[in-house]
């Protein structure tokens, strides 16, 4: 028997390959999906069987058992075995060992193994495996090249359907580097990005060349990986009136990353809109205070920046000046036709998603580690989310003692400037940890309007309100406000309320005012995300806080775990 072990092998040579690091090579993903029959029409005598286990997350162990005839005729099985690391489709100089003894039955003696030769693996689609062997010196059996496709026998979950042949129009080949692409910026027109390469974000790009000019839309197939260089300020920025359609899958999520799996590795994701953000009052267009340059806003609420579906924004934030970050994700000014759901943010130096005005709705979002606030509201955002998963996870991203699960503001200078932020948030779930801040702090004149809401293990207080102008907008705990409302919410920490006796009114006084909101134990299963006990955080009826909202009977972003919407497409999930 022959056994084929990987010894050692890089994809990447050169100034620009170690720039871009191990996260960036992935022009196809290896995994599960590649698991099964493959062999060779043309040559009827040989097949072999691929199996995938995977390991820490994005990592796994490749088994390739190969049928095949020696010189002599006879039959031959040929066995690989190689530890995968995310983003890898090619493997060079593996040894091939050839196994010996052992026992078919019990007691179990192991088999001794022989170094016959060489071997490369590579994977250029979900059909086309292939296999090179070269012989060490004095072992009888051939150099031989094997080619192993799936016809007919490819499952759905594989989508990597077209071998690499070049970039496509709109991005150009990096020199030195298997199947890497450069976006060119600004993208016009439409460009489409296959499967078949990775694509690099190197500085500021574009998608449009300007506000509601050169417009472009960005098409992205499901299962690509678009990184950043590792080149200062690399970011992708739909412009106003440009589009990004990134329409990932459940079993092949789309994957924006760094060259190194570090937080700040590369700048972000930016969508810019034309829906409404308070601090223009003149119709001219707001600035997004990060990048000056950036303009975004106007008056179409239902203004569409594209598709985010299925999609993982990964290890962003790098500083665009001294100690300040760029979000994960930027929401400028974003509209309501805009198709947002299944996001993860993963990591990230600032915000998970920070939303400057605009008025996108989002559903099943899960944001972990993100070193500052995970969701954070300015200017005027009046969206709605539904399922939001949020937990601080220090070993992800450093938790500073001013990071919250939401942060939500009206206007830095006029509190009261409108439109008001007044989101919408229902059955989400927000975890904290040792070192971070408050759960949930409104301030600066913000409305809400929160339902359903779990927030559990924050360092500092659950809840919270500053400014006189959100206490006004709360009301008063014999008299609620409108623009500012929870209910159905369960609060589980340390302290749930920074009570103090020179504000308006006691917090915890208005929270218990209101309508089927509950303090206790945490509900939570040990480190999980799921209830341990369904009737503490069960409602006596479905209801739900607007239109765009499902109706359902619970607390929280997830019902219970048989009810985990955040499984298969997220990484690393916690």
């Amino acid at each position: 028997m022959l056994s084929i072990r990987r010894l050692k092998g890089s994809l990447l040579t050169g100034a620009l390959a170690l720039a871009i690091g191990a996260q960036a090579h992935a022009a196809l993903t290896v995994n599960d999906s590649f698991e099964g029959a493959w062999f060779n029409a043309a040559e009827g005598g040989r097949g072999a069987l691929v199996d995938f286990i995977p390991t820490t997350p994005g990592n796994g162990v490749l088994f390739i058992t190969i049928f095949s005839y020696d010189t002599a005729g006879n039959p031959l099985w040929l066995t690989t075995q190689t530890p995968v690391v995310e983003g890898e489709f090619s493997w060079t100089n593996m040894d091939v060992l050839r196994f010996t003894g052992g026992t078919f039955g019990t007691p179990f003696s192991t088999p001794a193994s022989t170094v016959l030769g060489k071997a490369n693996v590579s994977f250029g689609s979900c059909s086309d495996m292939r296999i090179n062997f070269t012989p060490a010196a004095g072992v009888t059996l051939p150099a031989v090249n094997y080619s192993f496709d799936r016809p007919g026998t490819v499952p759905k979950t594989c989508v990597y359907t077209q071998p690499f042949s070049a970039c496509p129009t709109g991005t150009t080949a990096v020199a030195g580097v298997d199947r890497v692409c450069k976006i060119t910026s600004p993208v016009t027109g439409d460009v489409r990005l296959s499967n078949a390469a990775t694509y690099l974000i190197d500085g500021p790009t574009l998608v449009g060349s300007g506000r509601n000019t050169g417009p472009g839309r960005l098409i992205i197939e499901p299962g690509t990986v678009i990184s950043g260089s590792g080149a200062t300020l690399s970011y992708m920025a739909v412009q106003p009136g440009s589009q990004i359609i990134a329409r990932g899958k459940p079993y092949a999520p789309i994957v924006f990353t760094g060259p190194t799996p570090v937080n700040g590795s590369w700048a972000g994701l930016v969508l810019a809109g034309n829906s409404p953000c308070n601090s223009s009052q003149d119709g001219s267009p707001c600035t997004f205070e990060a990048v000056a340059s950036q303009q975004f806003g106007g008056t179409n609420t239902g203004d569409s920046s594209g598709v985010l579906e299925y999609v993982q924004v990964r290890y962003a934030g790098q500083e665009v000046r001294p100690n300040e970050e760029l979000n994960s994700i930027t929401m400028l000014g974003v509209g309501s036709g805009t198709i947002v759901n299944h996001i993860q943010v993963y990591g990230g130096k600032d915000d998970g998603i920070e939303f400057f005005g605009g008025t996108v709705n989002i559903r099943n979002v899960v944001i972990q580690g993100a070193e500052d606030d995970a969701l954070d509201f300015d200017l005027g955002y009046q969206g709605n989310i539904q399922y939001a998963y949020i937990r601080q996870v220090p070993d992800i991203g450093v938790i500073g003692s001013d990071s919250n699960g939401i942060e939500s503001d009206n206007h830095p200078n006029s509190f009261d400037l409108q439109p008001r932020t007044r989101p919408t948030l229902s059955n989400f779930t927000l975890i904290g940890a040792a070192g971070g801040n408050e759960g949930i702090r409104l301030r600066r004149g913000s409305g809400a309007n929160y339902a359903k809401g779990l927030v559990v293990g924050f360092n500092a207080e659950g809840l919270n309100f500053n400014d006189g102008a959100t206490f006004t907008n709360a009301g008063t705990p014999t008299a609620l406000g409108t623009q500012l409302q929870m209910r159905d919410m369960y609060l589980s920490n340390t302290t749930n309320f920074e009570d103090s006796a020179s504000d308006p009114y006691l917090i915890s006084a208005w929270y218990t005012a209101g309508t089927n909101n509950r303090t206790g134990a945490t509900p939570l299963a040990g480190t999980t995300p799921f209830p341990t006990s369904a009737a503490a955080v069960r409602l006596a009826a479905p209801t739900r806080p607007g239109e765009f909202f499902d109706a359902n009977d619970f607390i929280g972003a997830f019902q219970s775990a048989d009810d985990n919407w955040a499984a298969g497409w997220t990484f690393d999930l916690r």
